[in-house]
């Protein structure tokens, strides 16, 4: 069976290290980036469409994530969009366990605390 790809844009290196041997063993394939600036050659089309998912840090050294789901779905990504943060910072993306609309709006599909991230 071939991977699903997943681009998983995470500037802690040992975070993205966890995520991707947790989504490896889920059979993913996992393109890591560090930073928004790299990340953007990747969501140009079609380069954009070879992934099933795309995760975004909550908090990128360069940029925003905002910026980046934006442009991924402005250039035609359908597929989900994941936010992830460390220390309730995903969270506070959050009302009552729902990501707030706002995300909704931007095209995320849901916000996850790292620990929760790698549970689910």
């Amino acid at each position: 069976m071939t991977p699903k790809r997943i681009l998983l844009v995470h500037d802690d290196v040992n975070s993205a290290k966890l995520m991707r041997i947790v989504l490896e063993e889920k059979n993913y394939d996992v393109h890591h980036i560090t930073s928004c600036i790299d990340a953007l050659p990747h969501l140009q089309t079609p380069n954009i469409h070879i992934y099933s998912h795309i995760v975004l840090d909550s908090t990128l050294p360069d940029g925003q994530f905002e910026t980046l789901a934006r442009t991924a779905r402005d250039r035609g990504y359908k597929s989900r969009i994941v936010i992830t943060g460390s220390s309730g910072k995903a969270n506070k993306k959050r009302t009552m366990g729902i990501p707030n609309l706002a995300y909704f709006e931007i095209g995320t599909h849901d916000a996850f605390d790292l620990p929760l991230f790698l549970e689910n």
